[in-house]
């Protein structure tokens, strides 16, 4: 949207710079930029790329050392038009002369050392108008991938160095991309609150909306006052009000929440009507589009939330009045993504008036537009809408066509789009996710569904959201229908407004329609009781009737059926939603726990890497444990709560005794020994120190003595290492650990853990168990793995050792742990 105002301002300041005009090469970089900008304003940015490119090579080769710079801006924002945010980031570190470009790391994040270094590099640059252009939207596009804090710190040395210059109208631009940065603080904050069900975490969700929102409000209300800013200001506010409006729907007897949102109202009617006001041939031709497409649909947005507002023309008319104009300039423009959006926001409006027949025209329009530019987050969602409508039309068929379409236009944005653009990220839950949702839905509601696609999809759901949890790029992963041999395999669906369990046994699928309502307040009870750190004294009965009910409602009627395998089989569980968090091991038939009668699996996802054995001769370990405080304790990412583990020192002495080991121990644990040791072949990992689970990825940690090893790290410390062992990791156990209490997907946690360690299993404790009982798991694991069982056996022999022991029967002692990825 900012494109083309960027590429003019970034031609000024090649003039202001001195940049000389010459005959020959100079002349033709020139004509090649100019070109450029006209394939950006015409919504072609790998036009673009290419044509900037060749105009780079001339630069570089001319030593047109300004030409070289501006190029490299001029790059980063067709980039950015075209979702490959990586690349922008690198090529303005490029331009910045920052020689590592650590600072774009997204999956990985930069440490804070690397992050000093590309801020030192930055500082010891002379202040000049193209350095300031490119730390500009180098805080930009740091703020797009989800680097917050990194966007923050690169912002304010562009601001610093504004000031210096005495540059007003960029000052304020960098106030602007601040204040946005902030807005984004407060959108992950609501995204993580909705995940959580334990008040104390959701009150410090609040607390970051509580001590923000007055200052970006504030800002933004202040920029709106000056004449560059007068829309753009006015237009962010109204995004940052809709979200507060959205996350008080969310809760609405929450007080805070409800005052947040009455903070807010008395700006709301003057800030709207003078953005409807607003002299839209003052931007620039593209940025019009866009800024007009943005009002109409807050316009649609205040006009279902039912809010106090009052303009001259009815609000709806309005926002069909914006959405012609701005087809209208994307038409002049040639530009058909831009005229996508604008024609499906018509469409969306025809939608919320009853006229489906003119929606349905303009979000086929909106699509075609869409696919034509190669604009696949644009033909997702006209996809999407066009399956909704037909579906509400009883036009199955061509409902399912459309959802198909939908979702592949999803998987492509995959690839670059989707793991990173913090939009996306922040509406996941309802932008993502409810495409499948629905997909499957209506597939199970056909007369034969088919049950294959229906698990080919949910699996796809699964990594989506890992990959989404993880902001990596694309996960390659197995689905269980291309797996031969496999034991029996239950999925349970958590759907939008019902459950389904789906088993393969023999090879063939069978369906289960549950009672979500049953199901879900069962699970609610169980683990609000299990996560409970009162769980050891927590009467068994009481676990019992919830346990038992949630086995009446899951598993009896498969059993009815007669479709659970003979007893001392395996039964793989792929579960999604709070049930995700509740080990299947528990479920109790009223004569015996489910792991009585069978060895278990639970994948939190989907199989990442193909199933295979672990051979009992390279049963070789490294254990790394703290029985002791550390410095990694007083870290502000660890809980108060958490006290040393002096137990560990027993259970690290039982397992080294017995089986070929190394250990780091307390001091000797450090993030770099851990790292250098790892390259020392061993194909088992067992961890005992305090971590954590969430949904949050910076609430998901493993304590060494100096550091929380942070899930983002880990791929560093963890899957390099093994790398360099050339062989991979074949068992991850995480033996002190975790859940966050109340959160919903916690269960994410786990997964991003083993996936970031590129283990093919893991095995974790979703609640802190007491040390000893766990020294004996650990114990009698390992020498079952010798005894050549399978990981899924050896794990259910560990556990029947507790259950059966008077001393630590109780399901606090043996119900914790469980085991995902390969069950071989």
């Amino acid at each position: 949207m900012r494109y083309f105002l960027n590429s003019f301002l970034l031609s000024t300041l090649i003039v202001l710079a001195g940049i000389p005009v010459l005959a020959g090469p100079i002349d033709e970089a020139e004509r090649l930029t100019t070109q450029g900008h006209q394939y950006l304003r015409q919504g072609s940015p790998g036009n673009a790329i290419e044509t900037w490119l060749k105009a780079l090579q001339i630069y570089q080769k001319e030593n047109s050392d300004d030409g070289e710079k501006s190029t490299l801006i001029h790059l980063s924002l067709a980039y950015r038009a075209k979702g490959q945010y990586p690349n922008a980031c690198w090529v303005l570190t490029d331009a910045l002369e920052i020689d590592d470009s650590a600072i774009c790391r997204n999956v990985n994040r930069p440490t804070a050392e690397e992050v000093a270094n590309a801020l030192k590099i930055i500082k010891e640059q002379p202040d000049t108008l193209l350095t300031l252009k490119a730390l500009q939207e180098l805080g930009i596009t740091l703020r797009v991938i989800g680097n917050l804090d990194e966007s923050v710190s690169v912002l304010e040395l562009a601001l610093a160095s504004a000031q210096r210059q005495n540059l007003g109208l960029e000052q304020n631009a960098i106030r602007m991309s601040l204040a946005n940065v902030q807005a984004d603080m407060i959108r992950q904050a609501q995204n993580r609150f909705s995940l959580s069900d334990n008040p104390l975490t959701k009150a410090q969700f609040i607390e970051v909306a509580t001590s923000t929102l007055p200052d970006v409000s504030k800002t933004y209300l202040e920029l709106a006052s000056t004449e560059p800013m007068f829309l753009r200001a006015r237009l962010n506010w109204l995004k940052l009000f809709l979200s507060i409006n959205q996350w008080a729907n969310q809760d609405p007897t929450n007080p805070d929440l409800v005052s947040l949102k009455a903070s807010l109202i008395p700006q709301l009617n003057s800030t709207l009507n003078q953005a409807l006001l607003a002299d839209y041939s003052t931007e620039s031709p593209i940025l019009s589009v866009y800024r007009q497409i943005k009002l109409a649909k807050y316009l649609l947005e205040i006009q279902k939330s039912d809010l106090p507002v009052t303009t001259e023309k009815h609000i709806l008319l309005l926002a069909f009045e914006l959405a012609n104009s701005a087809r209208n300039d994307a038409l002049s423009l040639r530009n058909k993504r831009a005229e996508s959006f604008a024609v499906g926001v018509s469409g969306l409006l025809y939608k919320t008036t009853k006229q489906d027949d003119f929606a349905r025209r303009s979000f086929k329009a909106a699509r075609d537009l869409a696919v034509s530019s190669n604009s696949a987050d644009s033909a997702y969602e006209w996809e999407w809408e066009l399956a909704k409508l037909y579906q509400a039309q009883d036009q199955t068929q061509e409902a399912i066509l459309a959802y198909e379409r939908s979702i592949k236009h999803l998987d492509q944005l995959r690839s670059d789009l989707l793991p990173i653009d913090s939009e996306l990220q922040f509406r996941f839950a309802d932008k993502i996710k409810p495409v499948y949702q629905q997909y499957i839905s209506l597939l199970l509601e056909s007369g034969t569904p088919e049950i294959e696609k229906v698990v080919l999809t949910n699996e796809r759901l699964q990594v989506a959201q890992i990959e989404n949890f993880l902001h990596c790029g694309k996960l390659d992963f197995i689905s269980v229908t291309q797996i031969q041999d496999t034991p029996t395999i239950i999925q349970i669906l958590e759907l939008e407004n019902k459950i389904e369990l789906l088993i393969r046994s023999n090879q063939t699928w069978q369906r289960f329609t549950l009672d979500a309502t049953k199901v879900r307040k069962s699970a609610r009870k169980l683990l609000f009781n299990l996560q409970d750190k009162r769980l050891l004294y927590t009467d068994e009965n009481v676990l019992l009737s919830d346990a038992q009910t949630l086995y009446q409602l899951l598993l009896a009627p498969v059993e009815r059926q007669g479709l659970l395998p003979p007893e001392e089989s395996t039964i793989v569980f792929v579960a999604d939603g709070i049930l995700s968090n509740i080990p299947p091991a528990i479920f109790h038939d009223g004569q015996k726990y489910l792991i009585e009668r069978y060895s278990l699996s639970s994948n939190l996802g989907t199989q990442l890497q193909p199933p295979s054995p672990l051979d009992p001769k390279k049963l070789k370990i490294l254990i790394a444990g703290l029985s002791e405080q550390g410095p990694s304790f007083t870290s502000d990412q660890v809980p108060s709560s958490l006290t040393a583990l002096p137990e560990v020192n027993e259970e690290v002495d039982r397992i080294s005794k017995k089986f070929n080991s190394s250990i780091l121990l307390n001091k000797n644990f450090t993030a770099d020994n851990f790292k250098r040791k790892l390259s020392g072949d061993y194909p088992i990992l067992h961890i005992s120190t305090h971590g954590q689970f969430s949904s949050d990825p910076d609430q998901t940690f493993l304590l060494a003595w100096d550091q929380p090893l942070k899930l983002q790290g880990l791929d560093t410390i963890i899957r390099q290492g093994t790398q360099v062992a050339a062989n991979p990791l074949e068992l991850l156990f995480l033996s002190a650990c975790q859940s966050a209490k109340g959160d919903q997907l916690s269960s994410l946690g786990i997964a991003g853990i083993s996936i970031q360690a590129g283990a093919k299993s893991t095995i974790a404790s979703l609640w802190l168990v007491e040390a000893q009982s766990t020294a004996e798991l650990a114990e009698q694991f390992y020498e079952s793995l010798l005894n050549g069982q399978t990981k899924a056996e050896a794990l259910r022999d560990a556990q029947l050792k507790l259950l059966k022991s008077p001393d630590t029967q109780h399901p606090y002692f043996w119900s914790s742990f469980l085991l995902s990825g390969s069950w071989l």
